[in-house]
């Protein structure tokens, strides 16, 4: 349940920053991100540090969301459908 309620905060809240920063360094940021936060749940000593965790990697797997627009911001234009 916290990585779901988290993914749809990370949907509300931290996708729309993909338009305000460098999609390419946006997107590198957060899946180190959710890399650090894999390693912490597998070490997590406790289920309170476990959760937090959990709810890292829910905010931080929106990384699908950024990256399509960023790969259609790189296609040339040429190679876009009608607008």
């Amino acid at each position: 349940m916290l990585s779901r309620v988290s993914y749809a905060l990370g949907l509300l809240l931290i996708v729309p920053l993909g338009d305000a920063f460098n999609r390419y360094l946006f997107l590198q940021i957060m899946e180190f991100i959710s890399i650090c936060a894999l390693f912490l749940v597998f070490i997590a000593p406790n289920v309170w540090l476990f959760g937090l965790a959990v709810v890292i990697i829910g905010l931080t797997s929106i990384g699908g969301q950024i990256i399509i627009p960023y790969i259609a911001y790189l296609t040339p234009s040429k190679n876009k459908g009608p607008s």
